[in-house]
C-alpha cells in the first residue's frame, strides 16, 4: 500500500503513530471498534470520491489492523493496555511513559 494509506506522516506525531497511542489510552476493544467503523466509513463513501482505490485500500488497512490487534491482545502473555510498547521510529520498541503520553495528548488538545 502507498504511504498515503500505510502509515501516513500526518498520523505520526513525535515518533508515535496515532493508533498506537489510541491503544494506550482506550485499550484494544475500543480501537478494534474504531477500526471497524473507519473501514465502514471508507467503503461507504468510496463511490463518491475521486480515488476509489485509495479509500478501499484504507478500509482494508483498518480491517487488517483489527486482526493484528485481535491477535496481539488475545495471547495469554499479552500486556495490559497501559503497558503497550510502541515503536518510536528507532529499531527497538520502547514503552511510552506517562509523561510522553501527556505531551502527545497536550499537543493535540
Amino acid at each position: 500500500m502507498s504511504n498515503s494509506v500505510d502509515h501516513p506522516d500526518h498520523y505520526n506525531q513525535g515518533g508515535y503513530e496515532c493508533i498506537e497511542v489510541m491503544l494506550s489510552i482506550y485499550g484494544p476493544e475500543a480501537v478494534k471498534d474504531f477500526c471497524v467503523c473507519n473501514a465502514f466509513k471508507y467503503l461507504f463513501r468510496c463511490q463518491h470520491k475521486n480515488n476509489k482505490k485509495e479509500d478501499i485500500d484504507k478500509a482494508t488497512w483498518y480491517l487488517i489492523k483489527y486482526n493484528e490487534i485481535d491477535v496481539r491482545f488475545s495471547k495469554p502473555d499479552s500486556q495490559p493496555a497501559q503497558n503497550i510498547k510502541i515503536t518510536t521510529g528507532a529499531p527497538i520498541n520502547t514503552p511510552i511513559t506517562p509523561e510522553e503520553l501527556n505531551d502527545i495528548v497536550t499537543l493535540h488538545s
